[in-house]
């Protein structure tokens, strides 16, 4: 199958389309009678899923066959292969043009690329696409990893403790009857007028 026409920079020329997928020719295959070229892919399929009786070449219906078919000429991959494309990810936000032959090299190291290896934080060397990581169990300093977890746990319980308090004492109406009385006593403790006896 073709590569989508929208991933290619300005106009793309009528005759690198294919016509039997209308992207633009993926690894082009020629005919060797009429000189019509396809993707690979497609004509092969074509070829070995003829609509009615033998097949035909899709443009002039002139007889075909897997040993009739060639590659294109080395100039067409040449031409094809100096196109400059959008990233695979240009929707995630990745903004880098590259020629259609470094687009393999590319997706590899492109950073918007959700199955890129991600290495693990641990140490332990393996790398995994993100989706994977998650699952991954690494065996490295599992008693490293228990403290640091034991750390954050033991922060949220104090969080929660003290957010759990301070909810207490806002809304308990005991709470404040108490802290009245107990104001109250001191200032009737501290009134010099209780300790003289004259």
């Amino acid at each position: 199958m073709g590569f989508d026409v929208s991933r290619f920079y300005g106009k793309v020329h009528d005759d690198i389309i294919c016509p039997i997928c209308f992207g633009v020719l993926e690894n082009p295959y020629e005919v060797e009678q009429c000189g019509h070229i396809f993707c690979e892919k497609c004509i092969r399929r074509w070829i070995e899923t003829p609509m009615f009786g033998p097949s035909t070449c899709p443009i002039d219906r002139n007889p075909i066959s897997h040993n009739k078919i060639i590659p294109a000429p080395k100039f067409l991959y040449s031409y094809l292969n100096q196109m400059p494309t959008k990233c695979e990810y240009a929707s995630e936000g990745c903004i880098v043009s590259v020629k259609l032959e470094d687009m393999a090299k590319h997706k590899a190291y492109c950073p918007l690329n959700p199955s890129k290896p991600v290495e693990c934080h641990r140490g332990c060397g393996v790398k995994l696409p993100p989706k994977l990581l998650l699952q991954h169990k690494c065996t490295v300093d599992p008693c490293q990893e228990a403290m640091v977890w034991n750390e954050i746990i033991e922060d949220a319980k104090l969080a929660v403790r003290r957010r759990s308090y301070e909810r207490y004492q806002k809304r308990s109406p005991l709470s404040v009857a108490v802290k009245s009385i107990w104001n109250v006593v001191n200032n009737w403790l501290a009134d010099p007028r209780v300790h003289s006896h004259d």
